[in-house]
């Protein structure tokens, strides 16, 4: 619909119990390891109240002067939940995650390949665009190690 597209659930992650948790420093970083949350049934997980990792399903080619924000759909708001997601930097190429923060007292069911969320898209000056150059383009999910911070 109009500037927007929405984007489905691929997989659900959780941090990893065993990992220490991560590191966030000036010069470097090492996020947690996360692991598959495991499905309620063959194609859907039950979410209760927590903080859960969203692969979405679609892979992101961002041309030099647009950029895309993340924004929950009206549906999560029903469930007590929101979206948590950054912006989509011009010149990303890859798979997104969002993160999903579960309010209400009751679990809900979400299906894979459900919408969640969209991105909506707005053009910025491609001339004074510096194209994305971190790390997390492709699927990655978490760092491997310690990894510059910048």
């Amino acid at each position: 619909e109009g500037n927007r597209f929405d984007i489905t659930v691929e997989s659900i992650w959780l941090p990893d119990p065993d990992d220490d948790g991560g590191f966030l420093g000036v010069d470097s970083r090492r996020t947690p390891k996360l692991v598959p949350f495991p499905k309620h049934d063959k194609d859907s997980w039950r979410l209760s109240q927590g903080f859960y990792h969203i692969l979405a399903g679609e892979t992101f080619n961002m041309p030099a002067g647009v950029f895309g924000t993340v924004k929950s759909r009206r549906t999560i708001f029903g469930f007590s939940g929101f979206v948590v997601g950054t912006d989509i930097a011009p010149g990303y190429n890859g798979q997104i995650y969002c993160g999903i923060v579960v309010m209400a007292p009751k679990a809900f069911t979400i299906q894979q390949g459900a919408r969640f969320a969209s991105v909506r898209f707005a053009s910025v000056d491609a001339e004074g665009t510096v194209p994305y150059q971190g790390i997390w383009g492709g699927k990655k999910l978490s760092t491997d190690g310690e990894e510059r911070g910048f």
